[in-house]
């Protein structure tokens, strides 16, 4: 199995343990025996659950948005973005109750700050700095 079909699987099992538990009575454990891996497995690829929940984030985020990066196609991006929100709304939930503010915050960020960096770029056609990406 391929790594990104190994985090697939685990995020998978993680999304389907969130629809039976709460975030914060999950464990590794129970998500490793629910895709078929051992622990160590888990934390080749994720530190911890938290780990996990940011690539969550960043992976469906990236996928939702797409081709939709650019000046011309961010609204798309964004309802893209809204829609998940949406069709994920038990794990959004979860997140929401369960993981700090601070965390969320820098979740925002990384998907916030690439995509207006790269309208700002394709409206402006300037070369912005990149030292705080």
């Amino acid at each position: 199995m391929s790594s990104l079909t190994t985090k697939k699987a685990i995020a998978f099992a993680f999304k389907q343990l969130l629809t039976e538990k709460p975030f914060n009575h999950i464990s590794v454990n129970e998500i490793a025996s629910k895709c078929d891996i051992n622990r160590q497995t888990f934390y080749y690829h994720f530190t911890d659950i938290y780990d996990l929940v940011e690539w969550i984030c960043l992976e469906d985020a990236d996928k939702a948005l797409a081709n939709n990066k650019t000046y011309d196609t961010w609204q798309l991006g964004f309802l893209a973005i809204f829609e998940l929100l949406k069709k994920d709304e038990v794990f959004i939930k979860n997140i929401y109750k369960n993981v700090s503010l601070e965390l969320l915050t820098n979740y925002l960020y990384k998907l916030v700050y690439p995509l207006i960096y790269g309208i700002a770029v394709s409206y402006t056609h300037l070369t912005l700095p990149t030292n705080s990406l």
